[in-house]
């Protein structure tokens, strides 16, 4: 089973990088908020929330495939 899991330093440099709404969202999610409690805070709604997080998805991935192929996975 190969490990496709992020280190913690490349996930804080991938946020680091997004616009401030998304990482809001990342780090309020990352900490455990689920996302009824985050569109409440954030002051959005779930769907948006979801939305948000559908956009993410590719970001993450590319990434994900980029650390595998560095690593010969």
């Amino acid at each position: 089973n190969v490990d496709c899991s992020l280190d913690k330093i490349d996930m804080e440099t991938i946020i680091q990088r997004l616009p401030d709404d998304l990482r809001d969202l990342c780090n309020l999610i990352m900490n455990g908020w689920n996302t009824s409690e985050t569109a409440e805070l954030l002051g959005i709604s779930r769907s948006k929330i979801y939305d948000n997080l559908n956009s993410l998805k590719p970001i993450f991935e590319r990434f994900k495939k980029g650390a595998m192929t560095e690593n010969g996975n």
